[in-house]
């Protein structure tokens, strides 16, 4: 059963948007939710656990953990916010 670690920086410089307008926590929330569809399709994935965790101070730290449902963690993954600074 692999477990899969997505560390997301949510620093208040995530809230800098590209030449489009996107916020680049916004593409990292999207690059990790194309991977979990990607992965999907994938028979051998089945067994696959993930883990959400950011740069804040632990335990906060840990958004979703590796015993989470993968709907705890698209909720989490969906909800989290730069701040800071």
């Amino acid at each position: 059963m692999p477990i899969l670690l997505f560390l997301i920086d949510t620093s208040a410089s995530m809230n800098q948007r590209t030449d489009l307008g996107t916020s680049y926590l916004d593409i990292a929330k999207g690059a990790v939710e194309l991977f979990l569809k990607l992965r999907a399709r994938d028979p051998a994935s089945r067994g696959d656990r993930y883990m959400l965790v950011t740069y804040d101070e632990p335990p906060y730290c840990i958004k979703a953990g590796w015993k989470e449902n993968h709907a705890t963690f698209m909720s989490e993954l969906k909800n989290l916010q730069a701040s800071g600074l």
